[in-house]
């Protein structure tokens, strides 16, 4: 009672990242639009809206590649594997594992019955296209890293700041009787906490 409370310094960093432009486009003459089976039009602004999406995928991607925590072994698709890169977090935050297809389903065998799919999981999903879950971690296949590499990430690793999210316009050539169609999103990925990343590599 009455004791003054102890007072802490708040400090703060910062980092510059880049901000990128990512675009495509295409090009729909009239004769393919109305030989087409469906909606050609509608199908291309899916496909390019896709696109730009699975770009800002791998730059996310990029950006956990470059946290500085190594695992110092190549991922074996082992529960033993996975438990050397949880020991290095202090914390038991929502965790996912990135991993080759392969070495996913090494680990679901390793696993067996700790072994809990996507369906099991339900509602308590942190990330999309949950594979499964091993020692309360959701299990990612990507074909994106390699056999042996994995990235153990926690929620709110990365940061990804929009400029402007994805536009996309259409506009016609009345010259050529055509319809060019193009998206484009203004965006930063990086790595925002490098403390919520793990990596596992062969070269390590």
């Amino acid at each position: 009672e009455g004791a003054a409370i102890d007072l802490d310094l708040m400090t703060a960093s910062e980092t510059p990242v880049e901000i990128k432009k990512a675009g495509k486009g295409v090009e729909l003459t009239d004769e393919a639009v109305l030989s087409g089976v469906g909606d050609p039009l509608n199908e291309a602004n899916l496909q390019l809206a896709l696109s730009i999406a699975a770009k800002v995928d791998n730059d996310l991607l990029a950006a956990a590649k470059t946290g500085t925590q190594k695992a110092g072994i190549a991922f074996g698709g082992t529960v033993a594997d996975l438990v050397t890169g949880l020991d290095m977090f202090a914390d038991d935050e929502a965790i996912a594992l990135i991993v080759n297809p392969a070495d996913a389903s090494a680990l679901r065998i390793d696993a067996h019955e700790n072994f809990l799919s996507g369906s099991e999981i339900g509602a308590n999903n942190f990330i999309n296209g949950v594979y499964g879950e091993v020692l309360g971690v959701q299990i990612i296949r990507s074909n994106k890293v390699e056999v042996g590499e994995a990235i153990l990430i926690k929620e709110g690793a990365l940061g990804l700041a929009l400029k402007r999210d994805v536009q996309i316009e259409a506009d016609r050539d009345i010259v050529k009787k055509t319809t060019v169609i193009t998206a484009d999103e203004h965006y930063a990925a990086y790595l925002y906490n490098d403390t919520k990343v793990v990596q596992y590599g062969s070269g390590e």
